[in-house]
């Protein structure tokens, strides 16, 4: 049963709501999570891709939630040319219901309480505290609030956190969950092009016999021509006309490179809240769990130590920007340089790559190949690779 107060409210019980509670109740604070959704990791939507050494910082790969096993990336120029990536490393593509609710259990486990289909609907201070409303249940007091909501986040806002999100930086993503396709299995495949997925690219993410999610993101400037869903049916009608829909999902994610304050007085932010995706690849999963394992530590500290003001939580700030707070940033600006790219100039690009020796076709090779007519953007690319 829910109690009237806690020293922690987790607003979200995603992978980084859920790793802030466990992290939290860890260090000794009760904590509780509230979900909207009546199912923890359902609905998903999310392309559902880590690499290995992100997720091994929490778990050891297991055939339960870890559906195909990559070892391959391709990047793919609008005329088709395909570029294999040195250097890259290994990942997976996640079983996500499957995963959260790994997260989730582990959160119980450490002490958090969760409660779904429940919808917190505002906050208020009340003296050193916070009321958080709950939807057909009334007011839960905190010490602290986190607000890890998602892509839709107004938990922020209710306590006074700028969480906005420019048109220009918000991906518009729409994914299918396809069958009978023949791509391989150890092979995720990024395509690029004014015609593919304007401001973003589109992914191949293969589950394993002939299963994949299928998907892209567009930037929110080109979402008044055409909807992602448009973009996404003429790839399937071009590779795969004959594939089946076994589920879709549409979303957005914020490439900002960062909400600019993520902590106030008794709140703090982690994951899409946060706006913590990289901003290059529009991936979040592990991202938001090392926010979380960083707001859970110190939102623990700062009960104990009776100081849960702003400068009492800023060291969850802090630590994210060693972190990777500050890469992201650099990466915006990159991601400014690279998806400006005309259509021609990536077909070189790729042409040039391809020239290279295999072992020379690195990511960073190919980012400093691209912004070669950009000397501030290449300063930013020198100062994440050196």
């Amino acid at each position: 049963m829910m109690r009237e107060s806690y020293d922690v409210v987790v607003v979200g019980g995603g992978p980084g709501g859920c790793q802030a509670a466990r992290t939290a109740a860890e260090g000794g604070v009760s904590v509780l999570v509230v979900e909207k959704d009546p199912d923890i990791g359902s609905p998903v939507r999310c392309a559902e891709g880590v690499s290995t050494r992100s997720l091994q910082e929490f778990y050891e790969p297991d055939p339960s939630f870890c559906r195909q096993f990559i070892n391959e990336f391709h990047l793919v120029a609008p005329n088709g040319t395909h570029v294999e990536v040195a250097g890259v490393g290994e990942g997976y593509i996640l079983d996500r219901k499957i995963f959260d609710r790994r997260v989730a259990e582990d959160a119980v486990r450490a002490g958090a309480q969760i409660v779904t289909n429940t919808n917190a609907i505002g906050a208020r201070r009340v003296g050193d505290r916070v009321a958080v409303r709950l939807e057909s249940r009334g007011e839960v007091l905190a010490r602290v609030m986190v607000g890890a909501d998602g892509t839709e986040s107004r938990a922020g806002r209710w306590l006074g956190l700028r969480t906005f999100c420019p048109l220009h930086d918000m991906e518009t993503a729409a994914q299918y969950l396809v069958a009978g396709i023949d791509t391989p299995p150890n092979r995720m495949e990024m395509h690029f092009g004014s015609s593919v997925a304007p401001g973003g690219y589109f992914w191949i993410f293969p589950k394993g016999n002939g299963v994949a999610n299928v998907g892209l993101g567009i930037s929110g400037d080109h979402g008044a021509a055409h909807t992602a869903f448009f973009y996404l049916d003429q790839m399937l009608e071009r590779h795969w006309p004959n594939a089946s829909i076994l589920g879709r999902t549409m979303g957005g994610v914020p490439c900002t490179g960062g909400v600019k304050e993520i902590v106030g007085d008794n709140v703090m932010l982690v994951g899409d809240a946060a706006h913590q995706a990289n901003p290059l690849t529009g991936g979040g999963i592990t991202n938001a769990m090392k926010a979380g394992r960083i707001a859970g530590r110190v939102v623990a500290e700062a009960i104990r130590s009776g100081d849960c003001t702003r400068r009492g939580l800023r060291a969850y700030h802090d630590e994210w920007e060693d972190v990777l707070g500050r890469a992201h940033r650099r990466f915006h600006r990159l991601k400014e340089g690279a998806f400006s790219l005309s259509d021609d100039a990536l077909n070189s690009l790729a042409e040039t790559i391809n020239r290279l020796p295999p072992g020379e076709r690195s990511l960073s090779t190919i980012l400093a190949r691209a912004l070669v007519a950009r000397p501030k953007l290449l300063v930013e690319l020198a100062r994440l690779v050196f």
